[in-house]
């Protein structure tokens, strides 16, 4: 789809902005009709040129796939933390008296201190939030943790991030985990504080968000979980799928075409790992994880149908389909 910019590159939509000032957003549609939700996505500064660049290179992009961005200008180039934030609830209230866009809840995103600002107008309001897409974020000192119950994250931090950011991720995708967030987050090698959204991860992401606003189809319902997840494994590939069944050191997916799929918990990313075990201890305990992991062995099956039942034989990695194939 062609993205089209609406009324020029600003627009003064309702709500205000602290101080009386109104409220400047960049808007860029695609052709025809948007699917939703509406995507609210937060720059690093807040600035008007930061403004135009996310719209160019963030905003465009989502667009051609048929996604409304709005990307805000903070008063003064400050970002929408704290009291600032009270202008997006208003902007947002605002937008729902649109009769040209899917109304309903907003997809928080941003980069850097935007990806904060996404994190923490979702914990404002819960209610109205679709989910939460941040590449880089991180939860902020003024939003609390335990408002992002149940909101879907989609959460990037490059392993050598300028600003530090990496030394607390695990603690907070734990965190998110311990309160039942649905977080889909990874640590990503040999790569700083900026880098280019990973389209493919960030393209099934939005796909299972929107497929996820509507009924699950019969017989596709996870027997343990009834929870469509992104499983990766320590190489990379992924696969959708719903926890089917733990059998000791491997696991069984159900991928939403109704097939199933095996493999060593070993061969999972520690992110996945991590989520096994807060499911484990909030099923079993109400003791703190300690957070060890691993068998040992380093093994797996093949990821692919299972058949009559038999057990496979055990190959050194898994084998993923990749993402966009």
């Amino acid at each position: 789809m062609k993205p089209i910019w609406t009324g020029g590159l600003a627009l003064l939509l309702l709500g205000t902005a602290p101080a009386g000032r109104a409220l400047e957003m960049l808007e860029v549609r695609p052709e025809g009709r948007s699917r939703g939700p509406c995507i609210l996505f937060a720059p690093g500064n807040g600035t008007m040129e930061d403004a135009q660049r996310v719209a160019q290179m963030v905003g465009r992009p989502l667009a051609e796939r048929g996604w409304t961005v709005f990307v805000p200008v903070a008063p003064e180039g400050r970002s929408y933390f704290g009291s600032q934030a009270d202008a997006v609830a208003e902007w947002i209230d605002g937008l729902r008296r649109r009769d040209d866009l899917p109304w309903g809840k907003i997809l928080f995103a941003g980069v850097s201190n935007g990806g904060a600002s996404a994190l923490e107008h979702a914990a404002r309001m819960p209610d109205r939030t679709a989910g939460v897409l941040a590449i880089p974020g991180m939860v902020s000192a003024t939003t609390r943790l335990e408002d992002l119950r149940g909101v879907p994250i989609f959460l990037r931090v490059g392993d050598r991030d300028d600003l530090n950011w990496h030394r607390a991720y695990e603690g907070q995708v734990k965190g998110l985990m311990r309160i039942g967030a649905p977080v889909d987050a990874r640590l990503l090698a040999d790569t700083g504080h900026r880098f280019r959204p990973p389209w493919d991860e960030i393209d099934l992401w939005l796909s299972m968000l929107e497929a996820n606003s509507v009924p699950a189809a019969p017989g596709i319902v996870s027997a343990v979980d009834g929870e469509i997840r992104v499983w990766r494994a320590r190489n990379g590939d992924a696969v959708p799928a719903m926890l089917d069944e733990e059998q000791g050191p491997m696991i069984r997916l159900r991928r939403p075409d109704g097939e199933t799929v095996r493999i060593a918990v070993a061969n999972l990313s520690r992110e996945d790992q991590w989520w096994l075990a807060e499911r484990r201890h909030r099923r079993q305990t109400s003791i703190r994880p300690s957070f060890n992991f691993g068998d040992g062995t380093g093994g797996g099956a093949r990821i692919g149908p299972e058949g009559g039942g038999a057990r496979r034989p055990t190959p050194p990695a898994v084998n993923f389909p990749q993402i966009g194939r």
